[in-house]
C-alpha cells in the first residue's frame, strides 16, 4: 500500500499541512502510524478518509450544530452576568428586559462575525489566532466591558469610540436604562454594519478546512 507523508497528504486533499493535523487532533481522521523519526504515515485510506470528512463539514446539518452552539454560549453567558450582576453588585434593570435580550444577541453577532470574518481570510489557524488576540484584547481592555468608559481620560475615550466593542458597550447600557433610541442609532448601526459586512467576508471567504 502507498504510503504518504503529512504535506505529501495536504496537497492531494488541497489542505494546509496544519490541517492535516488538526484533523487528526480532532479525531476526523485516525492516528496514522509514524516512522522511527516521528513523521506520520499515510495510506489512500487515510485519502478517502479525509475526503469523507471534508464532505460531512460542509453537511448543512453540522453547520446548523455549530450554530446552535454559539446561541446556547450566548445564552449562558447572559445568563451568567446577569446572576453575577444581581446576586453580588445588586444590579437592576430599568429599561425594557426584551430591548436589552435583543441588544445582546446582537452584540454577540457582531462580535462573531468579526471572529468568523478573521477565520475566513487567515490562511491558517497560527494567523487567526494572532490576529484575533490583536483585534479582541485592546476591544475588551478599552471598551469598557473591564475599565469603564466614563473614567478613561478624553484623548483615550477618543481611541476606544473607534473600537466596535465600545459601541457594543454603549448600546447595551442604553437598552438596560431604558434610554430613547437616539441615544442609541450609532452603536445600533455600527453593530448591524459589523453584522452585514464581516458576516459577508465570512461568507465569502470561510473554508470549512
Amino acid at each position: 500500500m502507498k504510503q504518504y507523508k503529512t504535506i505529501d497528504i495536504a496537497r492531494r486533499i488541497g489542505i494546509h499541512v496544519n490541517t492535516v493535523r488538526l484533523y487528526e487532533k480532532c479525531a476526523l481522521i485516525p492516528k496514522p502510524d509514524r516512522l522511527p523519526n516521528g513523521y506520520r504515515v499515510f495510506t489512500d485510506l487515510h485519502i478517502e478518509q479525509f475526503k469523507l470528512a471534508r464532505a460531512a463539514l460542509r453537511v448543512e446539518v453540522l453547520q446548523n450544530g455549530l450554530r446552535k452552539q454559539a446561541v446556547n454560549i450566548i445564552k449562558v453567558s447572559l445568563i451568567l452576568i446577569y446572576l453575577v450582576g444581581s446576586l453580588f453588585f445588586g444590579v437592576r434593570l430599568p429599561g425594557s428586559v426584551g430591548i436589552f435580550l435583543a441588544s445582546y444577541f446582537l452584540v454577540m453577532l457582531s462580535t462573531f462575525s468579526i471572529g468568523m470574518m478573521v477565520g475566513g481570510v487567515a490562511p491558517n489557524m497560527k494567523v487567526a489566532s494572532i490576529v484575533a488576540s490583536v483585534l479582541y484584547f485592546p476591544m475588551l481592555i478599552f471598551s469598557g466591558a473591564t475599565l469603564p468608559y466614563e473614567v478613561m481620560p478624553t484623548a483615550l475615550q477618543r481611541i476606544a469610540d473607534i473600537l466596535p466593542l465600545t459601541q457594543g458597550i454603549k448600546l447595551l447600557k442604553a437598552a438596560s436604562l431604558g434610554l430613547p433610541i437616539e441615544v442609541a442609532w450609532l452603536p445600533l448601526v455600527v453593530m448591524v454594519a459589523l453584522i452585514i459586512i464581516c458576516g459577508g467576508i465570512a461568507v465569502k471567504f470561510f473554508k470549512w478546512e
